[in-house]
C-alpha cells in the first residue's frame, strides 16, 4: 500500500484496489450519530432570599465542592436549593 503522500500508485490504476483495501480495514463508522436525549429543564422562578455572610461563604463552597464531584453525585447550585428545600419542607411540615 503506497504512503498517504505516493499518489503514483492510483495513477498507475491501482487506486480502486487500494481504496477497497483500506474500507476493509476500517471499520464502518455512521456519518450521522444518534442524536443525545434531551435533558429535562426544570421551570425555575427567582426567590429572593437572604443569608449570613457566613452562611453564604459555606454555601459558596458547597457548590464548587459538588460542581466538581464525579457522577451521579454531581450538583449544581439550583439542584442543591431543591434538595435543600425538599429536606426542611419534609422536616418541619410532614416530619
Amino acid at each position: 500500500m503506497p504512503s498517504k503522500n505516493n499518489v503514483s500508485a492510483l495513477k498507475a490504476g491501482q487506486g480502486r484496489a487500494i481504496l477497497e483495501s483500506v474500507a476493509q480495514q476500517q471499520p464502518q463508522q455512521p456519518i450521522v450519530q444518534a442524536p443525545r436525549p434531551r435533558k429535562v429543564v426544570a421551570h425555575r422562578v427567582n426567590k429572593g432570599f437572604q443569608v449570613e455572610a457566613s452562611r453564604a461563604e459555606k454555601w459558596d463552597a458547597l457548590v464548587a465542592h459538588m460542581k466538581h464531584r464525579p457522577g451521579a453525585e454531581k450538583r449544581t447550585g439550583p439542584q442543591l436549593i431543591d434538595e435543600a428545600i425538599d429536606y426542611l419542607y419534609e422536616r418541619y411540615i410532614k416530619g
